[in-house]
């Protein structure tokens, strides 16, 4: 029940004909309830900021010595995650 299956609209659908959205379940830590759990809202975005990150780093490389190192402070671990996650996919790799 509580893991998504479905693409964001269809995942509220589901919730909302449910009735989940009555229990709590829906709760955000605004204490407000949302369409969808906190938890999966969080996850919605990593892929287009991770190719962002990826291409930003591809673009600082070119124009930058060869041999420098670029590092990534991040504050939050999920977007660490993502970046570890999404960053190895192919689409992603540097083409040099």
């Amino acid at each position: 029940m509580s893991m998504p299956l479905w693409e964001p609209g269809k995942l509220a659908a589901f919730y909302k004909e449910k009735k989940l959205d009555e229990t709590g379940f829906l709760r955000w830590e605004d204490q407000q309830d949302h369409s969808l759990p906190q938890d999966f809202a969080d996850y919605l975005g990593w892929k287009e900021m991770a190719c962002k990150k990826r291409n930003h780093s591809i673009s600082l490389y070119q124009k930058q010595n060869k041999d420098s190192i670029i590092i990534s402070l991040l504050g939050i671990g999920g977007q660490a995650g993502a970046l570890k996650y999404y960053g190895k996919q192919k689409e992603f790799l540097p083409i040099m």
